[in-house]
């Protein structure tokens, strides 16, 4: 097990929580399978939401029929105890504001005497006058998310690679898991951070940082990254020892109290900073595209120099790097793994999984058929009869249909629909249960979802939804599964011509494959859509306007059917109209 973090397995029912950033969420984890999940902010309605779970805490624990007192402990993908023996700061604890602050003020003042290293296990107990013990088991970030990706693989021994803007103290991680030991190989700590790097780059393009990184993705495909590539390279660079240096005269992330991620240095190397608002041109794209390139390039010498160090055929990414789609397509071509597992929350949102999962089964070696599944359907679903009561209360005209065979003809005849099915998906990506689809043969389709449905920048794209039979025929494909639009593939150019709607202005598409295990109803419309047009793809893309959360309750799709340009909402087995 890894020298960080040793937690008791007796625990059968843990309820997993990420509350230390965006988006906040829950998970519950019964005898080492994932229950259910969901982020915080399907529910409140408030996009990107930190609060504090407790709205998705509820929704695990009425998926067990539980309380609070019938779990067995509580697993928080953070530990601030790192924090604690590295970093202390008597200022902030030697008079606590609260009662509840002697917590950590405490131990603050002790502990530091006496951690050697980073080797420091923090959990609390709480011992409650009914006799019931409640446990907090804090899990190192990083094991957080290594254990997202490890438990939802098929995966035994293989190498871990995690990165994102920042953990407790590092900001990314090389691991192995052998015989269920994880085992941290080296980190690099923050502020140098490949994660950050990008997210500061974002933000001097006029976008928000630590939620627009998918913006500047999509828009490097328009530019020539040639132009800037020299000026991106130096602000972050390859090391012999495989991993990487910034040169943080260029940047200001790491000071949390001062606004802005980039430094008036930059200003001489990229010109001045974009504005928010300001229309996108050339030169927004040229330093996408370059800074892109170089993203590429040094997550490319990272795992590379991995697999000298520690060679095996199987890795898992992990960490909110590994959002960036376009890089993980190229990972499996670009180095010697031969398979690669990437979750559908490689998010910090997945760190309530990971935690959950970590708490529980670390150190056990599970066979095959054991191991967890990655259904990403974990969240809130509705009944029919709730379904229509909705509907009926609303006094809004329906009429009831076969889902499959009403879908299929609508997008035959170029109509958007919102399609509302089954379970919420957990992560960032909608997967077919709250979608909006679309005929992707229509030229026209992409600007006319982007104007009248999305209410967004007219240069980002939209996800193919594949038969995962028929992926070879439309994709460059090398037999890796990708479920979770994980991916970017490039589109065979005979292809480009029959799904226009989904092929990006690079040629390549954001790959959902679809089977009929996880999703029979996403599947079988899929192949009804077939039957009529001869395509095995459909344009897919979140059931949401633009700045809002994925729907998440039948009320949630009504309000966004009818504030938007969606022609049909297909909810259940109902079909509504304009």
């Amino acid at each position: 097990m890894s020298s960080r973090q040793t937690i008791n397995k007796q625990n059968r029912l843990t309820l997993g929580v990420y509350c230390s950033g965006m988006p906040s969420s829950a998970a519950i984890v019964k005898d080492g399978r994932i229950i259910g999940a969901v982020q915080e902010e399907r529910l409140t309605r408030e996009y990107r939401a930190r609060t504090y779970p407790h709205n998705a805490m509820q929704y695990c624990l009425g998926e067990v029929g539980a309380q609070i007192e019938d779990l067995d402990a509580i697993a928080i993908g953070w530990n601030p105890g790192l924090n604690v023996s590295e970093r202390c700061k008597g200022g902030f604890s030697e008079r606590p504001p609260t009662p509840m602050s002697w917590l950590f003020s405490i131990p603050n003042q002790v502990l530091p005497q006496y951690a050697k290293g980073n080797s420091l296990e923090t959990r609390q107990s709480f011992v409650m006058d009914t006799g019931k013990t409640i446990d907090f088991h804090y899990v190192y970030h990083y094991l957080a998310h290594a254990a997202n990706a490890y438990y939802m693989s098929s995966f035994q021994d293989c190498a871990v690679f995690c990165a994102d803007a920042y953990g407790e103290i590092e900001s990314t991680v090389w691991l192995t898991v052998e015989g269920g030991e994880f085992k941290v190989l080296k980190s690099k700590q923050f502020p140098q951070s490949i994660g950050a790097f990008y997210s500061a780059i974002t933000e001097f393009l006029g976008f928000t940082p630590y939620k627009d990184e998918w913006k500047m993705m999509g828009l490097s495909a328009y530019g020539n990254g040639s132009k800037y590539k020299k000026q991106i390279e130096s602000l972050i660079y390859p090391l012999a020892d495989g991993s990487f240096e910034l040169d943080l005269n260029y940047f200001n992330f790491y000071n949390f109290d001062t606004k802005g991620f980039v430094s008036k240095k930059l200003e001489e190397k990229l010109g001045p900073p974009m504005t928010t608002g300001e229309p996108i041109g050339s030169r927004h794209a040229d330093i996408a595209a370059a800074t892109q390139t170089v993203l590429e390039e040094v997550l490319l010498h990272c795992l590379r120099s991995f697999h000298k160090a520690y060679p095996t055929d199987f890795l898992c990414l992990s960490g909110g790097v590994f959002m960036n789609s376009l890089f993980n397509g190229k990972v499996s071509k670009e180095t010697p793994y031969k398979s690669i597992y990437i979750s559908h929350s490689p998010d910090d949102s997945g760190t309530s999984i990971g935690a959950a999962l970590y708490s529980q089964l670390s150190g056990t070696t599970l066979a095959a058929d054991a191991q967890t599944t990655g259904n990403p359907y974990l969240g809130p679903s509705w009944s029919n009869e709730e379904i229509k009561s909705k509907l009926n209360g609303y006094r809004i005209t329906y009429t009831t249909v076969d889902p499959v065979t009403t879908g299929a003809r609508l997008l035959a005849d170029d109509k958007i629909i919102g399609w509302f099915q089954g379970r919420l998906e957990f992560g960032q990506r909608a997967l077919g249960n709250r979608s909006i689809l679309a005929n992707p043969a229509r030229a026209d389709m992409k600007d006319r979802i982007n104007s009248a449905v999305k209410f967004r920048e007219e240069f980002r794209p939209f996800a193919p939804s594949v038969l995962a039979k028929e992926t070879g025929r439309y994709f460059e494909w090398n037999n890796e599964v990708c479920p979770f639009m994980e991916r970017v593939l490039p589109v065979r150019p005979e292809m480009m011509d029959a799904i226009p709607a989904v092929t990006h202005e690079d040629g390549t598409g954001r790959v959902q494959m679809v089977d009929s295990d996880w999703n029979p109803e996403y599947h079988n419309l899929i192949e009804a859509f077939a039957e009529i047009t001869g395509i095995h793809v459909v344009l897919n893309t979140s059931f949401n306007l633009n700045g809002e959360p994925i729907v998440c309750s039948p009320e949630d799709a009504i309000k966004t059917f009818y504030n938007s340009g969606i022609d049909a909402l297909i909810i259940d087995n109902c079909l509504v109209e304009k």
